[in-house]
Order: structure tokens, then sequence, then C-alpha cells
């Protein structure tokens, strides 16, 4: 097979640019590997490590970090209950004399609701604000 100058020039840059790759690939593998060791610890190592604890938002049970899913049969109230509890932690009000529900204190919430048309949210939001009594729910 002839090849010309610009030929064996421009096939010469691919395998150095193959090269190229396969040496920062070898380098992003390394790292990677570096980063796990770091991580990877003994068996039982983890009772050793210092973890902040999480910051409760609702009662004992949900936490900053935490994710939850509320289920159940149609019309048992699931987006009733997202609802007030996202309303209710917004405001950083309580949800009465429901301890385990206690809200601590205001947060910054974002509700997504991938079944609800907005006017019908809008209305309930809207419900959910004039009952303001913290006994409300009771």
């Amino acid at each position: 097979m002839n090849m010309t100058t610009a030929q064996a020039r421009g096939a010469i840059e691919n395998i150095l640019r193959g090269e190229q790759r396969l040496e920062a690939a070898e380098a992003f593998e390394q790292k990677w590997m570096e980063l796990f060791d770091k991580a990877i610890g003994p068996g039982g190592g983890v009772v050793g490590v210092s973890v902040p604890p999480r910051e409760p938002i609702i009662g004992k049970w949900f936490r900053k970090g935490d994710l939850g899913f509320i289920c159940g049969p149609r019309g048992l109230g699931k987006t009733w209950l997202g609802d007030v509890d996202a309303r209710k932690c917004a405001e950083g009000t309580g949800l009465g004399g429901l301890g385990e529900w206690n809200i601590h204190g205001h947060r910054r919430v974002l509700y997504v609701d991938g079944e609800m048309p907005w006017d019908a949210i809008r209305e309930r939001d809207a419900a959910l604000a004039t009952c303001g009594a913290p006994d409300c729910f009771t």
C-alpha cells in the first residue's frame, strides 16, 4: 500500500492522539483509585467515623436529607398530607398537639406535584392558609 507523506503524517497524528487519550484515561483511572482508597476502610471502620447529626424537620422521624414516600389507596388524602407538610414546613408552624409531627423551624420548600392541575394546587394552598390555627388539623 502506497501512502503519501500527508497520509502518513495523519496516521501518525491519529496514533499519537490515541496514545494521549489512553494516557489521560489511565491518569483518570489512577485518580479515581486514589479516591476510592481514601474512602474504603476496614470492616467496622464506620463506627469510628464522626458524622454530625442530621437536623430534624418534622418530629423525630423526618430529617434533613431524608427521602420519603406517601402511598395508599386513591382518595385517602396523600396529596393533602403532602400539601399540609409542605405549607407547615414553609411557615415554620406545627401541626397542633401532634408531637411526632412538630415542625422544627421555618424552611424553604419546593413542592412538586405531577398529577394535580395548578388551579387545584392553588385552591388547596389557599384553604390551608386560611386555616391558621395550629390545632386546625387535630
